[in-house]
């Protein structure tokens, strides 16, 4: 007795409409007679019948894993065994279902079979195609990798580009960004203070944080890494004993602010911070490897800085890095350029305040600001360089304000080109409005007009390596020690 081809029978239970009425009846006959084929076709409905009722069952986690494990091996491309190896057809077959078609995924796996019910009617298959199932019916994995992270409610908290919560440390009472950016004039720039960046160009982001800002004891001196799980990765502490001229500096620093980033664009990612000393007098501005935490360059400065930034002032594909502060040894605001390759030695200062046993420094710009006519009502002993700003006409505004019943605001506003020449000076609106109110009072004789705001630009000092000067100068020590680098 000849049997039944399995290809008729799948005809009958998946596409009946193939068969005329003389095949369907001539195969239901011999079903009748035939104990061997009816048991196949018995199997075959069964079959049929359970991958239907279970198309929108969820997957079991063994499902899963056994699907990635194919998708693993056919990837590296190592070896697989005979089920692996057909179930790793039958995930190419599911590939097959899922592109072309816009119908919902059940629907298109029937169709599937009915188009190629042979390749999916083995037992091994079977099992594979119910991998692949789960495979893709599976929820996508969740984004583990870290884009962004805040200081808020006493947490350090990062999370995904999705702004899904990734994972979360607790710091401390007061560790706040919006509060403390809202309670102080601080500059409000989070990157300041916590910032998430891909250290070793893995593809993963890490987080670097300071604490200084919340005066927190035990982290004030610290930058701290964290990897993108939230393991520490390092932690850079800064410890000196400086002496000053005769004045000797204990151990007792804040890193307050950072900037990170692949400055000199050697390819690797570096902090760039400044740790004041607990009496605002001195500063330091440490360089460190992002990826490991290692201390490259220090820069002493003898008074404090307050706002910095970078960018590339000489067209050079270089960003230099930009302070603006005041000097304790001039009694000046100063504005500093530094370039990243050479942030080492000390600023210029007369020898009570220079730093015993540090070089001096190879500023690429050393400037000095001058005090105005109303520093004489200043109830601070210099004025500060207290805002950093880019112009659209591509020059750098600074602002150097003084303190007037105990207010800080009035000040002048310093504009430079690219070369550091300083091509106006205007007076800001507290300026002003101030200034007029001394004339009227009779306690100050000069104008502001033209020849006031000319005569306060050419006032404006550059440090030449040896001496201030009052036309725009580069450090010559800067020009010797980068000489020879690209």
């Amino acid at each position: 007795m000849n049997h039944i081809a399995e290809q008729l029978l799948e005809k009958l239970y998946l596409t009946p409409e193939e068969l005329s009425e003389q095949e369907k009846y001539t195969i239901e006959l011999h079903l009748k007679e035939c104990a061997l084929c009816r048991e196949h076709s018995d199997r075959l409905q069964a079959f049929y019948r359970s991958l239907g009722e279970n198309l929108d069952v969820p997957p079991t986690e063994r499902d899963k894993v056994f699907a990635e494990r194919i998708l693993a091996k056919k990837r590296l491309a190592l070896p697989q065994t005979g089920i692996e190896r057909r179930a790793s057809e039958a995930l190419d077959a599911v590939v097959e279902i899922i592109e072309p078609y816009r119908r919902p995924f059940p629907q298109r796996f029937i169709r599937y079979i009915q188009f190629h019910p042979v390749r999916v009617a083995s037992g091994f298959l079977i099992a594979a195609c119910l991998a692949a199932l789960a495979l893709f019916f599976a929820k996508p994995a969740k984004d583990t990798n870290p884009d962004y992270a805040r200081a808020k409610n006493e947490f350090l908290i990062v999370y995904n580009k999705e702004g899904e919560e990734l994972w979360r440390k607790h710091i401390g009472m007061g560790y706040d960004l919006e509060s403390y950016f809202n309670a102080n004039a601080v500059q409000k720039i989070p990157d300041r203070y916590l910032t998430t960046i891909d250290v070793d160009h893995d593809g993963r982001k890490e987080i670097i944080a300071l604490f200084g800002w919340r005066n927190m004891v035990e982290w004030r001196n610290s930058v701290v890494c964290y990897n993108a799980d939230g393991s520490e990765r390092w932690t850079y502490k800064l410890h000196r004993n400086m002496t000053f001229g005769t004045e000797s500096f204990s151990d007792g620093y804040g890193i307050y602010s950072m900037m990170v980033g692949d400055f000199d664009r050697d390819g690797r990612v570096k902090v760039v911070a400044t740790a004041n000393h607990e009496m605002h007098y001195p500063t330091a501005v440490i360089s460190l490897d992002a990826a490991n935490g290692d201390l490259l360059n220090e820069y002493w400065h003898s008074g404090h800085f307050g706002e910095f930034d970078h960018r590339d002032i000489g067209g050079k594909g270089i960003d230099d890095l930009l302070f603006v502060g005041q000097h304790n040894g001039y009694n000046q605001a100063c504005f500093v350029i530094l370039d990243p390759r050479t942030v080492v030695g000390h600023s210029p200062a007369p020898p009570s305040y220079s730093p015993i046993g540090i070089i001096p420094g190879s500023e690429k710009y050393y400037l000095l600001l001058p005090r105005p006519d109303i520093s004489r009502f200043s109830t601070f002993e210099r004025n500060i360089g207290r805002h950093l700003y880019f112009t659209a006409d591509s020059l750098v505004e600074v602002t150097a304000e003084e303190l007037i019943d105990n207010q800080w605001g009035v000040g002048l506003l310093y504009f430079f080109n690219r070369s550091m020449e300083c091509v106006r000076v205007d007076g800001s609106d507290e300026f002003v409005a101030f200034h007029k109110k001394m004339e009227a009072e009779g306690k100050l004789t000069n104008k502001l007009d033209a020849q006031y705001y000319e005569g306060l630009r050419r006032r404006v000092l550059y440090w030449d390596g040896e001496k201030f000067v009052n036309t725009p100068t580069m450090n010559r020590k800067y020009l010797e020690t980068t000489k020879y680098l690209p």
